[in-house]
C-alpha cells in the first residue's frame, strides 16, 4: 500500500462498515427468530450470539477508522501549519 488514504475515504469505509454493523445485526436477529419459529432453539441461539458478535465488532472498526480519520485530518492541518511558520520564518531570514 504506497498511499495513505484521506480522511474522507475513511469516513466513507467508517460509514460502510456501520451500515454492515447493522445489516448483519437485524439478519442475525430475523434468521435466528425464523430458527426459533422452526423449533431449533440452539440455532437461533448461535445466529443472535453470531449477529451480535459481528456487529459489535464491526462497529468498533467503525469507531476505529473514523478515529484515525480525524487524526489524519489534523496530522495535515498540522502540516499545513508548519509549512506556514516555515515559509514565513525563511522570508524573515531573507529580509535581515
Amino acid at each position: 500500500m504506497d498511499e495513505i488514504p484521506s480522511p474522507r475515504d475513511l469516513r466513507g469505509v467508517a460509514t460502510i462498515s456501520q451500515a454492515l454493523a447493522y445489516l448483519i445485526g437485524v439478519g442475525g436477529i430475523v434468521a435466528g427468530g425464523l430458527m426459533q419459529n422452526d423449533g431449533n432453539t440452539g440455532l437461533a441461539a448461535v445466529l443472535w450470539l453470531s449477529g451480535f458478535g459481528l456487529g459489535a465488532l464491526l462497529t468498533v472498526v467503525a469507531f476505529a477508522v473514523r478515529a484515525l480519520g480525524a487524526a489524519l485530518a489534523r496530522l495535515e492541518h498540522l502540516e499545513g501549519e508548519i509549512s506556514l511558520l516555515t515559509r514565513a520564518r525563511a522570508a524573515e531570514r531573507w529580509d535581515r
